[in-house]
């Protein structure tokens, strides 16, 4: 039997701030080991120039209008190579993470389904000694906490809210008697994806129960979430933004299809809204609530608010309305009102603006790794 194809893969690698000597060890060994070193135009050519002939060196596809490189043309540029079996590096100049650019490059990769790794770099603004809290729900913040915490930040945990099933399962399970029935099923979460398969299991059902229908998912990590129990999206919005979804759809396609939404219950309501402006007929379900977590540890959070934080992300609407909830209207505004706020997209950066707050920064790529990109610029003098 002949050996099986080695699996491709793409490894941004930050290349620090352009002195050789900063790369980390393990940018040094993935380039040794490449086959293709895409590279920006701004990196040290040192970094390169004594690399084995045998590894193919490209400069990245120049951007327009002043961008340093062109976010589709740079992704399209290693995904046949990576799917050849390729090891290809992609050196960036800094942190990959103060790259709004760098960041969409990955959720291009992904959405192909490229494997791709992210290797930081030595940031030239480190966020060494800032405190910034994490209002994301526990079982969904490692990445972030991990990513703030490995640039040296100190970072509270401080989740708002928790996950649990519905008051009454009986829309859903009735929706999923006649699923084979639904033209479209629309998930617009991961926690959407997890509580829908799981009351599928309780029911004696499984993934093959979506058979005649078709998918869709409302941003990459939802798309993901699907994959990870063998479905695959046939539509994936690229933002984490229901409005995205629709553009995907003409009035003509959505006339008359069925469609299923098993959402959370504080889900905003402008989805299902517009696909019955155009004409579908819409199953809205809740799958799962959004649930305030029990305080045990508010005083803890009460005496770090008054110790002072530099930052505080929030990643949905509904950690903004816990926040209020937790620490009380006043409190809440005094806190949010004298520190930075970064939202992960413009509908939960609504929900503070409505607060009577000034308007916070938005994620540039609506994902954790676009949030603490975001971060990154604003202390890098860029926000």
């Amino acid at each position: 039997m002949g050996r099986k194809p080695r699996a491709g893969k793409v490894f941004l690698v930050g290349s620090g701030p352009g002195d050789p000597g900063l790369l980390t060890l393990k940018g040094r060994k993935l380039l040794a080991r490449a086959d293709i070193v895409l590279y920006d135009r701004r990196a040290h050519h040192a970094l390169v120039s004594k690399l084995s002939p045998k590894v193919r060196i490209d400069r990245m596809a120049a951007g327009r209008g002043g961008e340093r490189f062109s976010r589709k043309a740079v992704a399209n540029q290693m995904i046949e190579p990576a799917r050849a079996g390729k090891r290809i590096v992609l050196l960036v100049v800094g942190d990959p993470f103060l790259s709004v650019g760098a960041v969409e490059v990955v959720e291009r990769l992904r959405r192909a389904d490229v494997a791709c790794e992210v290797v930081p770099g030595v940031p030239a603004v480190p966020l060494h000694g800032l405190r910034i809290v994490v209002t994301r729900a526990r079982d969904q913040a490692a990445v972030l906490v991990r990513d703030l915490r490995a640039r040296g930040a100190w970072v509270a945990e401080m989740p708002m809210m928790e996950f649990g099933p519905p008051v009454d399962w009986g829309p859903f399970d009735r929706a999923a008697a006649r699923l084979g029935r639904f033209d479209w099923v629309i998930f617009t979460s991961a926690n959407g994806v997890r509580f829908t398969l799981d009351r599928l299991l309780d029911l004696g059902r499984d993934a093959r129960t979506f058979h005649g229908c078709r998918l869709a998912a409302i941003g990459p990590k939802t798309a993901e979430a699907l994959k990870s129990v063998g479905l695959i999206a046939d539509r994936v919005a690229p933002d984490f933004r229901s409005d995205c979804l629709l553009q995907f759809f003409s009035p003509r396609q959505l006339r008359g299809k069925s469609i299923l939404l098993p959402r959370g219950d504080l889900a905003n309501p402008m989805l299902p809204r517009e696909l019955r402006r155009r004409g579908a007929r819409v199953a809205d379900v809740v799958v799962y609530r959004n649930l305030l977590p029990v305080p045990a540890r508010r005083r803890e959070w009460n005496s770090i608010l008054s110790g002072g934080v530099d930052l505080v992300t929030f990643t949905s609407s509904s950690s903004v309305s816990g926040f209020v909830k937790i620490f009380g209207t006043e409190r809440a505004l005094a806190c949010l009102a004298s520190t930075r706020v970064v939202c992960i997209g413009p509908v939960t950066a609504r929900t503070v603006e409505e607060l009577g707050i000034r308007p916070p920064v938005v994620a540039g790529v609506h994902t954790v790794q676009g949030l603490v990109a975001s971060i990154l610029d604003i202390y890098s003098g860029n926000k």
